[in-house]
């Protein structure tokens, strides 16, 4: 077996959980040292994280990660195209990570069929992606029609939400970072989006547990090592659960039914007159799942729409977006590492070909582009926190990183 000196993951351990341990764990015996680009405080399903990033690094870290690496809002509350691109490039640039690993439902379909296909589209695939597409299909499901025309049972495989992700991540190895090795491994546990409490659950259950007030069946589920950390963050009132989240609708509901038409356009991934819908649903909608739900189409999915409401809360515009999407990230921030996580920083300030910062006020520093990143990241975490159930406001730019 093969043993690799640094392995990458890509995440957002909304919580970390005992399936996430079990991956830790898995990727450590093809690997010395693992270092993990996580998602911040607004996700890619279009919603808060339910802890802040800083509570999620250092869970992290005591349970086998070495070294967390900040995935900014501009790239964690997006599509899988571009959260892939961003988290991809970000390892890739630490100058240290020999492979990615990455959890899978299926590691015995051969994906490398597909990822040649996507990487090469042919005039007939093309065709077949248009037409699905005119008949309004979103992307997603206009790509998964056209692949299975190509290749039989590769629609089946990326229902799987990790299979479909994982093809992300190894579509941006294959085409830009072939030296890095991709590192499937088997999920376990229940699937991504199943609600129900078990042996080895998945975030969604937990999520909702924790909305339910069942701390302890939540507890159960975190591993030992970072249960506390949990618990305190809990105790604090430093958490954006369902309910808190659902408290947002009026100001939401505030910004669409006051902002010009032409305002709303101009927010990211807004496309296609969609801010017609927005406005229009948002005068009669009385909740945000409300809201959301009638939004959605056969184009434009619950994912998408909720999004889209988070960049209209976050005011994220699209010209940032553009910039995001035609550059990498501008600098690498860590959040939390133990011993060998400083060990590995030491290291990559020799060979990384990002620069590094600790704190925003360095960031702003670097460009242009790493100031408009920096500054939209930290107004990001101030509105986390003023959503939080005790708000604590003010206080992201004096945020440390995690050390174990």
């Amino acid at each position: 077996m093969k043993k690799y000196k640094v392995a990458g993951i890509i995440a957002e351990y909304n919580p970390f959980h005992m399936g996430h341990l079990h991956h830790v764990a898995e990727t450590k015996k093809h690997a010395e040292r693992v270092i993990v680009v996580m998602s911040s405080n607004f996700v890619q399903r279009g919603e808060p994280a339910l802890f802040d990033k800083y509570v999620r690094s250092e869970a992290a870290v005591t349970s086998g990660c070495d070294l967390v690496l900040e995935l900014p809002v501009v790239a964690s509350c997006h599509n899988g195209f571009v959260f892939s691109k961003c988290a991809v490039a970000l390892l890739a640039n630490t100058g240290l990570v020999d492979c990615l690993s990455f959890g899978v439902e299926d590691t015995n379909f051969d994906a490398s069929k597909i990822i040649d296909v996507l990487l090469h589209e042919d005039e007939d695939f093309k065709a077949q992606l248009k037409k699905y597409m005119d008949d309004g299909y979103s992307f997603i499901m206009a790509r998964s029609l056209a692949l299975e025309e190509k290749i039989k049972g590769s629609s089946d495989y990326i229902k799987g939400s990790n299979n479909n992700l994982a093809l992300c991540y190894r579509m941006e190895l294959a085409e830009k970072f072939p030296n890095i090795s991709p590192l499937a491994i088997k999920r376990v546990g229940s699937d991504y989006n199943e609600e129900q409490v078990v042996e080895i659950s998945s975030a969604t259950a937990l999520r909702k547990a924790f909305a339910n007030n069942e701390i302890d069946r939540f507890m159960e589920q975190i591993p030992p090592a970072a249960r506390e950390i949990f618990y305190s963050a809990i105790q604090k009132g430093q958490f954006v659960s369902k309910a808190e989240w659902k408290s947002a609708w009026q100001t939401l509901r505030t910004l669409l039914l006051t902002k010009r038409n032409e305002e709303i356009k101009d927010t990211a991934e807004i496309k296609e007159g969609f801010e017609n819908t927005l406005k229009q649903h948002a005068l009669t909608s009385n909740t945000l799942d409300e809201f959301i739900s009638s939004c959605v189409s056969k184009r434009y999915t619950k994912s998408r729409v909720a999004r889209n409401v988070c960049h209209v809360l976050l005011n994220y515009k699209e010209k940032l977006n553009r910039q995001v999407q035609d550059n990498i990230l501008p600098y690498i921030k860590p959040l939390a590492m133990n011993e060998a996580g400083r060990e590995l920083l030491r290291e990559m300030k020799n060979c990384a070909k990002l620069p590094i910062v600790t704190t925003y006020g360095t960031a702003s520093c670097v460009s242009d582009f790493a100031r408009e990143v920096s500054a939209f990241e930290l107004a990001s975490c101030e509105i986390w926190k003023g959503l939080a159930k005790n708000p604590i406001l003010g206080s992201c730019n004096a945020e440390k990183i995690r050390i174990k």
